[in-house]
């Protein structure tokens, strides 16, 4: 148990049980704000890699890539 943990342990056992509810609803939403902002961020990457398939030539150049690296950025997995 670290600091932090064993900090808010202390305050919900010192404190009524509606401020320890209350503490532990703004964690969970704070937790699934962060997971929402990183499913937004690895679907926009997904999305630009995919759009590189769609570029011509000469916009591939634009950027400095060729069309074989475009392939193999387009083929990644989302989460690299």
């Amino acid at each position: 148990m670290n600091y932090s943990t064993q900090k808010y342990t202390l305050a919900c056992q010192r404190s009524n049980k509606f401020k320890c509810f209350s503490m532990t609803l703004y964690r969970a939403i704070l937790s699934i704000s962060q997971l929402l902002k990183m499913i937004k961020k690895y679907h926009a990457i997904s999305k630009q890699r995919k759009e590189l398939l769609y570029l011509t030539d000469r916009q591939l150049a634009d950027i400095g890539i060729n069309r074989e690296e475009a392939i193999r950025e387009a083929s990644k997995p989302f989460w690299q």
